[in-house]
């Protein structure tokens, strides 16, 4: 029997976001099942609803967190990958702090914001705009291309580089 769903994933961050994919998980899942619409963001509740199983959407740093320290809600965990996130707690869970989680654009972690600033970087160098930099000659050499506008043309997905 199956007594609880939970969705991990990024860009649930709060109790809309929360409220919004548990919603999208009922419309997709038996009738039977049921949800607890006034679920904390940070921690799971206790128990089964009778009747039904719970359903629950976090954040994917709470899975990653709990994943790593053996279950407990209490440590500090970081995810950069296209997005960033950076979550803390402590006290078991009662004491929560949190660092991006905004998305790819504004998060300045992200592998998308540290991707842009080693370009801008590389770029400016070679325009005589910023200070000298290896970056230039490495993203170079990274996508197995001659020039700098070659960066360019590799940044648009009608052609493909071959690192």
């Amino acid at each position: 029997m199956i007594r609880s769903v939970v969705l991990s994933i990024s860009g649930c961050n709060s109790l809309s976001d929360q409220l919004r994919m548990n919603r999208w998980l009922l419309e997709m899942l038996p009738h039977s099942w049921s949800t607890l619409s006034d679920a904390p963001v940070t921690s799971p509740p206790a128990g089964a609803l009778s009747g039904g199983a719970l359903i629950h959407s976090y954040n994917d740093s709470i899975a990653a967190l709990v994943s790593g320290t053996g279950g407990t809600m209490e440590g500090v965990v970081l995810i950069a990958g296209t997005g960033m996130i950076a979550k803390g707690f402590s006290a078991g869970g009662a004491n929560e702090w949190t660092g991006g989680g905004n998305g790819a654009l504004i998060d300045g972690g992200s592998g998308w914001a540290l991707g842009i600033a080693v370009c801008r970087a590389a770029f400016q160098a070679h325009d005589g705009m910023g200070p000298p930099t290896p970056l230039l000659q490495a993203t170079l050499n990274f996508l197995n291309v001659q020039r700098p506008e070659q960066i360019v043309d590799w940044s648009d997905s009608s052609h493909e580089y071959k690192r």
